[in-house]
């Protein structure tokens, strides 16, 4: 059986300082029928923490590949929207 890599990403908005933020998980528009189950699991989940969305992940057989933070630019309480792209490989 071969397999293949697909990915999804979190992203969540808060401050500095890592509390009081809003995690999401993205999967994108077209996702592969192998990957569903993965979906609708975390389609129900609330996270308060970026960590605690991670471990829930790993916890599914998602693996970690990149993180990246973006400084948000405007607004009176300056935060970052942290990035963390997550891989895991699926049957075809």
């Amino acid at each position: 059986m071969h397999k293949k890599k697909v990915y999804c990403e979190i992203v969540g908005n808060g401050n500095f300082k890592g509390d009081k933020i809003k995690v999401e998980i993205v999967f994108g528009e077209n996702v592969d029928e192998a990957v569903k189950p993965h979906v609708d699991k975390a389609k129900t989940v609330k996270f308060s923490t970026m960590v605690d969305a991670l471990n829930y992940m790993a916890k599914q057989g998602w693996r970690l590949e990149q993180t990246y933070a973006i400084p948000e630019t405007a607004g009176m309480n300056r935060g970052c929207v942290f990035h963390y792209v997550l891989s895991i490989k699926v049957a075809e």
